[in-house]
This record gives structure tokens, sequence and C-alpha cells, in this order.
């Protein structure tokens, strides 16, 4: 009798261990991080960039899974530092696209003026206009990085691409 009371407790303490076990592991992993930086240019101080939305394409399911809504403004420094951006969690899986609406993206002048980018990737208009960029991303569910990457080009053209992207 005394030997089925240990043994009861014994697989309580275990299922609780394991259960405390995975509740700490889930807690101290971190989510998908994404950010966005630029690449320095002579001419600017920073690079103001409003996003709308992004959103992924997971291939198992074929469909658009959000992952940021709403307006997030990130300032990105010409110095190349990466600027968080807010985002939902990703479930594991097989990504294949990922993309991005802008809202705005504003330039300031190293002479204290600023600007507005019109033209992006051979389009005329920057708002409202979803960008697809092709990404080979298997994420398996605790942890990972995409990296986006805009420049600026001498024509004032905005270039935006996946420098990273980690699981």
């Amino acid at each position: 009798m005394v030997n089925k009371k240990i043994l009861a407790l014994a697989i309580i303490g275990i299922v609780a261990l394991s259960g405390g076990l995975t509740a700490a592991l889930l807690y101290f992993l971190e989510p998908l991080q994404i950010s966005i930086k630029d690449a320095p240019y002579d001419d600017l101080v920073s690079i103001n960039v409003e996003i709308s939305a992004i959103e992924i394409h997971n291939l198992d399911e074929a469909r658009w899974i959000p992952l940021m809504q709403g307006n997030c403004t990130c300032n990105c420094s010409v110095s190349g530092e990466e600027e968080p951006i807010p985002n939902n969690d990703l479930v594991a899986g097989t990504y294949d696209t990922i993309r991005i609406k802008f809202n705005h993206i504003r330039l300031q002048y190293n002479n204290g003026t600023f600007g507005s980018v019109d033209k992006f990737q051979n389009h005329n208009m920057v708002q409202n206009f979803w960008l697809e960029i092709p990404i080979t991303f298997e994420y398996d569910g605790v942890g990972g990085k995409i990296l986006f990457d805009i420049t600026i080009d001498s024509n004032y053209e905005a270039n935006v691409t996946i420098v990273e992207a980690t699981p």
C-alpha cells in the first residue's frame, strides 16, 4: 500500500515538474523578431518609415498570416542599426513569401530639411502598395529573425530587401 502511494506521488511530481519545465522554456525562448535597418547614405540623417502591415505566406496552408497590422513608425538611423517592428506570434511552418505595406517613407537630410520618397521599386506610389519579397523560411515556432533592409538610391527611390531570415 505504501509503495502505491509513493509511486502515485512520484508520478504526480514528474508530471508537475515536466509541466513547469515546459512553461519555463516557453517563457524564456524568444519569439520571432522582425526588424528593419537602412544602409548609410551620405546626405541623410535618418529614414522614417511608417509601416501599415506585414504578412507572410504559409506554404503549408496556402494562406497569408498577418505579422503586423496597424501603424508602426520606425526611425532608422543611417548608421545601419536595427529598429524592431512589433509583431504577432507565428506558428511553425514553411513560408515562401513575405509582404510589407508602407504608409510613408520620409527622409531627414544633414542640412535639416525633410523629404518624402515617392518612388518605390519601379512604382510611383509608396502608400498602400504591397511589396512582395520571396523568402525561404522554415520556422520551428520557438524563435527566429527576419530583417528588412531599406535603401534609398541616388534617384531617391526606396528599395527594400530581406538581408536575414533565420529560424
